[in-house]
């Protein structure tokens, strides 16, 4: 299980804007974590959800993509969440079209990719909202992107629906490689947690880890470190 402390910073987008930060730290204590445990794998597909809303996931889906990218490797961050997206607020960037568009046959891939200010770091927004997103997910619709970003990208970060909710990040686990859980301090559920963990259980999921996030620096046994991290 990895560890992210809580965001007292004034962005969300914290690897990129406040890298000195002890929040960025943690996040490259993930990178770190994900490097040593997936360096045999070729294509590395990473899927990020939460068993509710509010977990944070997003959060963790933009800085994790980020610390990837801030290390030189291709990454590009896909907002797959298309009930309730947000990525796309954090990176200021336009929803207009994006992955929704692609699944109803309305834009290419190449339409849908777009570079951020973040270097080394690409982006699929979510794209306006869509009556049947599961059911299109099911029928393979996203088969062939997944597969064409392989070629294109060292690091494929996606963000999805919480997995108690709906469908989506279930249909989407197929394609990961490894699947992190984000469960946040004092605020996620734990029967609704200990119920998700259970199903992935029992679905023999084993390509999964714990993220255990909004962790108060002040409590954490680290806290001592702080000033280290801001001074270096």
């Amino acid at each position: 299980m990895s560890v992210i402390y809580s965001n007292n910073l004034k962005s969300e987008a914290v690897v990129a804007e406040y890298p000195k930060s002890a929040i960025a730290e943690s996040f490259r204590n993930l990178r770190s974590t994900l490097f040593l445990k997936s360096d045999h794998e070729k294509s590395k597909v990473i899927l990020i959800t939460s068993s509710q809303p509010q977990d944070g996931k997003s959060f963790v889906s933009l800085n994790l993509a980020s610390s990837i990218a801030s290390v030189g490797y291709k990454t590009i961050l896909v907002d797959c969440d298309l009930r309730r997206p947000t990525l796309h607020i954090k990176l200021k960037e336009d929803n207009s079209r994006g992955l929704s568009n692609y699944m109803i046959k309305k834009a290419s891939i190449e339409d849908i990719i777009r570079n951020t200010a973040i270097p080394n770091l690409d982006f699929i927004s979510a794209g306006p909202v869509i009556p049947n997103p599961s059911e299109l997910m099911e029928s393979g619709v996203l088969d062939h992107l997944i597969n064409q970003l392989k070629t294109q990208y060292d690091y494929i970060v996606i963000d999805t629906t919480p997995v108690g909710i709906v469908a989506d990040a279930i249909l989407m686990m197929k394609y990961a490689s490894k699947v992190l859980m984000v469960i946040r301090n004092n605020y996620t559920r734990k029967d609704v947690f200990a119920n998700v963990l259970s199903n992935l259980k029992a679905n023999k999921m084993t390509n999964f880890d714990i993220i255990y996030n909004d962790l108060s620096l002040h409590k954490s046994s680290y806290r001592h470190y702080s000033n280290y991290y801001i001074r270096n």
